[in-house]
């Protein structure tokens, strides 16, 4: 008989329900209706218990019905589903017909298609179909693996939006993601974010403080203080663009190149990394600098391209109006290669290169470093050593190959093989009246000028300016008084004296 009254008074109550305003909660079924007639005035329902609300429907073991409020409590298995895209579930669900809100307690999952999202807590909003949780939350896709955590959330059913805030940190088999501010769109699988944002991977580290990360194509775009460190090099620009399938890179603004291994920099304008080439180059008014202890090389071109060998030795190539600056050398010319592993600088197309008071010239020069020194050079093809004595007379060397040895950075002999000629002045000091001042520079007068010839010929430079000349064989040389000797005769064939293109500091490459 009780069986039999329960099942009249719920059929009783869903033709009720029915005829009412859709605006009001409808109960579809349940085992066991009860009512409370005390102050609460609810009904008690007990057994497989079904709400529906607008073409929401809701399931429980048991739930308070509050008709008069329009809401209801229920408890045990609750289950939420939403235009059969969405469910959710839980230990305990309130709902707001009025506000069409849904509260969702404990252990709750969430599922939308291939993404689930368990969390304690959610307010789910049915009208705008938006998930809210502040307690800390996970979200899992099954079809990327992606796994996802934060302080709080929001999601978007109808869009596919999450937004994610405080302490978020996404995890993929190949990378982790941590940042403060997410939006994450779950077809597209593409995530932005909007703050502080740091990406780990075995191959490099990733900082930035806004743009976007393609999960599938692994394709991003990174803004505001753009940074990434791969094995001892670090790129960092404005913004930076990045395939992590493709090992490529670029960076837009104040691009800088950091290579710890080797101590040196560059920086300009754009660049480009090629992880699996091991390749970078940065343009539009390339930087280099190179750390040594006591000093600072500074290379400045339109492009500088660094790469390296099968041994990792480094390869650095300028092009186009390469300058050199360094406080005991200065050079220029239109291309330049470095080589790590024989320590060479190789200078091309019109090269000059100014050792205090020398300019060396030729088609080609090479220089062997050391640790931030010079210890020898070589060029050939009209090889040329000139240093200015006053406004018109210059020391000249000149051969078909020059070969130039450097003693504590500064060059200290010099041997020419080949159609070798020279030109360099005696001179002598000028007593002056004021020679006790402490800053007293004695002049110097011309007395006569050697112009020598010879096949072969070793010259010796002491204090800056040649000190003796030995002629191997053959020699023709000659000491003539300035009267004696007419002005065109003191200039070699295909003399070039550059000295307004040598770099005298920092500012001149860089202008």
């Amino acid at each position: 008989m009780r069986i039999f009254l329960h099942s009249i008074l719920f059929i009783l109550c869903g033709l009720h329900l029915s005829a009412q305003d859709n605006k009001k909660i409808q109960l579809i079924r349940a085992d066991v209706i009860e009512y409370d007639a005390g102050m609460v005035k609810a009904q008690r329902l007990l057994g497989r218990v079904i709400f529906e609300h607008q073409g929401s429907r809701m399931y429980c073991d048991s739930a308070y019905l509050y008709e008069e409020s329009n809401r209801f409590e229920s408890f045990g298995n609750v289950r939420i589903t939403d235009k059969k895209d969405l469910t959710i579930r839980g230990k305990r669900l309130d709902y707001d017909a009025d506000e069409r809100k849904a509260e969702i307690f404990e252990e709750i999952t969430l599922r939308d298609g291939e993404m689930t999202l368990t969390t304690d807590y959610i307010e789910y909003q049915l009208d705008d179909r938006m998930a809210s949780y502040f307690g800390g939350g996970k979200i899992v896709s099954s079809a990327n693996r992606n796994v996802l955590t934060s302080s709080m959330g929001h999601y978007f059913a109808d869009s596919k939006i999450m937004h994610f805030k405080d302490t978020v940190e996404l995890r993929n088999p190949q990378y982790t993601m941590y940042t403060d501010t997410l939006h994450y769109h779950s077809l597209s699988e593409q995530a932005y974010f909007l703050g502080p944002t740091i990406i780990d991977s075995d191959e490099n580290r990733i900082y930035c403080e806004n743009g976007w990360y393609d999960t599938v194509n692994d394709k991003a775009r990174f803004g505001e203080n753009a940074h990434i460190w791969s094995n001892e090099q670090q790129l960092l620009g404005d913004s930076l663009y990045y395939d992590r399938n493709a090992g490529y890179g670029e960076a837009f603004g104040d691009v800088l190149i950091i290579d710890t291994l080797n101590q040196l920099q560059i920086s300009g304008q754009y660049g480009k990394h090629l992880e699996e080439q091991d390749m970078s180059f940065v343009t539009d008014g390339a930087l280099m600098e190179q750390f040594f202890e006591a000093d600072t090389l500074l290379l400045h071109a339109d492009t500088l391209q660094m790469t390296a060998d099968t041994l990792e030795k480094r390869k650095i190539t300028a092009f186009y109006g390469v300058q050199i600056f360094k406080t005991d050398l200065q050079g220029v010319c239109d291309s330049l290669v470095y080589t790590e592993a024989d320590s060479l600088i190789r200078m091309y197309e019109q090269p000059f290169l100014w050792s205090e008071e020398n300019q060396i010239s030729g088609e080609r020069i090479d220089l062997k470093t050391y640790e931030g020194t010079i210890e020898s050079m070589y060029t050939e093809n009209m090889a040329f050593i000139i240093s200015q004595v006053d406004s018109i007379h210059y020391n000249q060397i000149k051969g078909r190959t020059l070969t130039g040895y450097f003693k504590e950075n500064e060059l200290d002999r010099v041997v020419i093989e080949g159609n070798g000629e020279c030109i360099y002045y005696a001179v002598e000091e000028v007593p002056e009246e004021d020679a006790s001042d402490s800053t007293y520079v004695p002049k110097q007068r011309i007395i006569g000028v050697n112009v020598g010839a010879c096949s072969s010929m070793v010259i010796g430079i002491e204090d800056r300016t040649i000190s003796r000349v030995k002629f191997i064989t053959k020699p023709d040389n000659a000491f003539y008084p300035l009267d004696k000797i007419s002005q065109e005769a003191l200039i070699l064939k295909d003399f070039t004296w550059n000295g307004d293109q040598r770099p005298l500091d920092r500012s001149a490459l860089i202008q």
